[in-house]
């Protein structure tokens, strides 16, 4: 365990220290790290404290989005129908003929790919196995709904769809983030950066299973070191 966190405080100390050499230098544009560390100047953090708020914030949202990603390749090998709606969007968006890539502003207009983001923390959480159950401590009643003492709710058939089917159920608004003081604070940046890079991927991309090694979804797509899984990823067009 030490070590690890030794080995964390090297990582995030050195991309500190990198942005503090750049600001030197005068060339590091405006962002949420400059604002930060100037202001925890005031607020007497400690060096290893702005190391870690700035890594963890920097970690939570690259490594998520990564496995989020892996999932949504996965599923546009293994379920092409949501790929081929999504296409439909972009192609009258941004042009049939790869005019030019997908972004932000584009997303209000296909909504399938809204959808997607929200069917890849659905289909495949990427940090549900660190969860525990939870329970009431006492009878309640919720929008007309009696919950019962020490009850669970475990949604199996919700679960266990496969990616896509859930598409127009995940655009009504039930999103994964949390809600209240838990609410993940890197919600908008998070959807934003997933939505863009989905668009991308399956405007430009074919993707297949490789008949060789078929993709296993009872296994996660966690891995840190050699691939998930296998996939055929070719150009849509020359």
């Amino acid at each position: 365990m030490a070590e690890g966190v030794a080995t964390l405080e090297m990582v995030y100390k050195r991309e500190v220290d990198e942005l503090r050499h750049r600001q030197k230098l005068g060339i590091q544009k405006p962002c949420f790290m400059t604002e930060f560390l100037d202001a925890g100047k005031d607020r007497g953090f400690s060096d290893e404290e702005l190391c870690f708020i700035s890594g963890t914030l920097m970690e939570a949202g690259s490594d998520t989005t990564r496995i989020s990603l892996h999932e949504v390749v996965a599923a546009a090998a293994l379920y092409p129908d949501w790929v081929e709606r999504a296409r439909m969007q972009l192609d009258r968006v941004c042009g049939a003929n790869g005019e030019r890539l997908p972004v932000a502003q584009d997303l209000a207009q296909c909504p399938v790919i809204r959808g997607a983001v929200k069917e890849s923390m659905r289909w495949k959480p990427t940090i549900a196995e660190t969860g525990i159950p939870h329970c009431l401590l006492e009878d309640d009643n919720f929008e007309g709904y009696r919950v019962p003492l020490w009850i669970c709710v475990h949604l199996e058939s919700l679960g266990n769809i496969e990616f896509g089917l859930g598409l127009d159920m995940a655009l009504k608004g039930h999103l994964g983030f949390g809600a209240g003081r838990r609410a993940c604070v890197g919600y908008s940046g998070g959807v934003d950066n997933l939505g863009i890079a989905i668009a991308r991927i399956v405007y430009c991309f074919n993707f297949e299973q490789d008949s060789s090694a078929p993709i296993d979804t009872s296994t996660p797509f966690h891995s840190k070191n050699d691939g998930p899984f296998k996939v055929i990823i070719t150009p849509r067009s020359e």
